[in-house]
């Protein structure tokens, strides 16, 4: 392996280290905001946090749309299905 061939494996190395740490910095975030969406679907509703996910699961699949949506929509507007 010559030092051109090394320097490229390195730029590779380097880009795809720094994609996955932004998937995993975006999963993580998600992680949090549906966290918190079933904290203010429980308090709000009264129920545990198990009965909070599945409303959240629920609504999530009735209209079609990512988990982490709906839950970013719930902590944005303080519990309120859109």
């Amino acid at each position: 392996m010559n030092d051109k061939d090394a320097a490229s494996i390195e730029a590779l190395v380097r880009v795809a280290t720094a994609n996955l740490h932004e998937e995993l910095q975006q999963a993580l975030d998600a992680r949090v905001t549906i966290e918190l969406a079933k904290g203010v679907l429980a308090q709000q509703y009264g129920v545990p946090m198990g009965v909070a996910f599945s409303l959240l699961r629920a609504h999530a699949r009735k209209t079609d749309r990512r988990l982490s949506e709906i839950a970013r929509k719930i902590v944005d507007s303080r519990g309120r299905f859109r």
